[in-house]
């Protein structure tokens, strides 16, 4: 694994512009060509709610001073490590009111990057976890390392993810020509699994790649490869979509597979509970085509009480390890 942030391993921050900087949270710099380059701040590149503020700031610039915005951090170990913050305060005072304000802008700002008007694509190095790999599939376009991981860690600690990555999933696959089930089955799995994929070949297999999507052997080759993404995505349109679950006549079969993925993966109780309030909500929904704003005010909904003091262990492992916590903890 390189020990460079990928602008500088592509050699390009001494020659780019900083456009703006919001001291450790991110930096905006213009690269040249018409194009920007959005920076996610610190050793972990967590999502918080100042990086938050500061992405929506550079898609207030976006169209007019750039036509096109890559996404990285500068961070030598991943794109985005997770979420941080109001949702560890929450398991440790009891206050929801913080985690519900950050998970409600979080979702209006994914909505906004993926309806930008200039192309927004996520150069991924290292791995996107939990809310970083949300943001990575609300990208118009992706370039990563061969051998970065996407996952969506949040079953490890108990929660669900609540920022679509779920319904982005599931979008990715039918946009691929896969049937509702067949969808839902796959997202569904790799959710309760906390891996999504690792390395090129498996984000392809998983749609998380999609047709024109840049995959680089080394760390150097990233930044370029997302800054050409850019180009060959201008002057196309984004829209919200809908999400087709499967009919109700699946209820069953969506029981069968929850008690299944329970059963392979030795799911501990939390991990039980969460995958429950997420299998619930696609049950209150089969038969529907949900758009993605509405699945999202319904996670929203479903969030904040999964975020119990006694998931403070389970925290604790993730933050610091990044790995599944042992069946013992919490």
């Amino acid at each position: 694994m390189s020990n460079e942030a990928p602008l500088d391993a592509a050699g390009l921050r001494d020659t780019a512009r900083l456009v703006r900087e919001w001291r450790d949270v991110a930096r905006l710099w213009d690269v040249g060509a018409d194009a920007a380059v959005f920076e996610f701040c610190g050793d972990m590149a967590l999502v918080t709610p100042p990086s938050i503020e500061a992405l929506d700031a550079a898609f207030d610039r976006a169209g007019m001073e750039f036509g096109g915005l890559v996404l990285t951090s500068d961070s030598p170990r991943c794109f985005v490590f997770g979420a941080g913050g109001p949702f560890r305060d929450t398991i440790l005072t009891g206050d929801a009111g913080p985690s519900l304000r950050f998970l409600i802008d979080g979702q209006s700002t994914l909505m906004r990057l993926r309806d930008a008007p200039c192309p927004v694509v996520a150069a991924i190095h290292g791995g996107a976890y939990s809310g970083g790999c949300e943001i990575a599939l609300f990208a118009n376009g992706l370039a990563m390392e061969r051998d970065a991981t996407f996952a969506l860690r949040e079953i490890w600690m108990g929660l669900i993810p609540g920022w679509g990555g779920v319904c982005q999933l599931m979008l990715r696959r039918q946009a691929a020509g896969d049937r509702p089930w067949d969808a839902l089955e796959g997202a569904l799995t790799a959710y309760a699994r906390g891996v999504v994929s690792e390395g090129a070949a498996a984000a392809r297999a998983a749609h998380v790649l999609r047709a024109g999507d840049r995959d680089v052997a080394g760390r150097a080759d990233l930044i370029p490869a997302a800054l050409a993404r850019c180009e060959e995505l201008a002057g196309m349109e984004w829209s919200e979509q809908a999400l087709a679950l499967p009919g109700p006549e699946d209820a069953d079969r969506l029981s069968a597979l929850e008690a299944r993925l329970t059963a392979e993966l030795d799911l501990h109780p939390w991990e039980c509970a969460a995958l429950a309030v997420m299998t619930g909500l696609i049950r209150d929904h089969l038969g529907q085509q949900v758009p993605e704003s509405t699945w999202m005010s319904r996670e929203a909904a479903v969030f904040p009480p999964l975020l119990s003091p006694a998931l403070g262990a389970r925290f604790a492992h993730v933050a610091a390890k990044g790995t599944r916590p042992p069946r013992d903890t919490g």
